[in-house]
């Protein structure tokens, strides 16, 4: 069990840090960008994912304090990365108790730009399940996203959550398709039918699908 203590102890001293997922385009292979995915290297239990810690810092306000360390290491790395001459786009997982906080795209604007990395090369994602208990406010925070430059993605799309006024309202850039529809996309019928129809959706949208 992951208390309070031992999570506030980890981010004080930088423990939870970002690794990277690629993220290629299906029609030629080219690495696009890559995804900061928390993770908190455990003196004990070695690597512990994000769904295991993610939940406590919610309740324990410590959410704030994850999002900013975990985009300033992830804006760094992009940073080291330009010098060697590879320049991938960036996504980073927002929780939907993030939305709750109005100055936070000035606080990730003002992130970037301190480590020089342009706006429009980031996107942010929220969780579909975060939809739930969409309100004004949430929408006010990722509008501001978005005209700050940022790219907005709904993740785990297909789950079922969202409606399509709120994708409508949404300054959406682009959906990731549930991975459990993707892996079963090449024998289940029904499966492929839904990835299918959030392709055809993003498409008719204008909007980027990712698998």
């Amino acid at each position: 069990v992951i208390s309070v203590d031992s999570l506030a102890e980890a981010l004080a001293q930088a423990r939870i840090v970002p690794h990277f997922q690629p993220k290629l385009c299906a029609r030629t292979g080219a690495l696009l960008s890559v995804e900061a995915l928390a993770r908190w290297d455990h003196h004990e239990q070695g690597l512990i994912a994000a769904t295991e810690f993610i939940g406590v810092a919610e309740k324990a306000g410590l959410i704030e304090q994850l999002t900013t360390q975990i985009s300033r290491q992830a804006f760094v790395a992009l940073r080291d990365w330009a010098v060697h001459g590879l320049r991938p786009d960036l996504e980073i997982n927002l929780s939907a108790r993030s939305l709750e906080q109005i100055d936070l795209p000035d606080q990730l604007a003002m992130l970037a730009h301190r480590y020089g990395i342009e706006a429009q090369r980031v996107t942010f994602e929220i969780a579909e399940s975060a939809l739930i208990a969409f309100d004004a406010l949430a929408l006010d925070v990722l509008t501001r996203l978005r005209l700050k430059g940022f790219h907005l993605a709904i993740d785990d799309f297909g789950s079922g959550h969202s409606t399509l006024s709120q994708l409508e309202r949404i300054p959406l850039s682009e959906i990731k398709i549930n991975q459990s529809f993707v892996a079963g996309a090449h024998a289940d019928p029904q499966s492929r039918a839904i990835v299918e129809s959030c392709i055809g959706l993003a498409q008719r949208l204008g909007l980027i699908s990712v698998a």
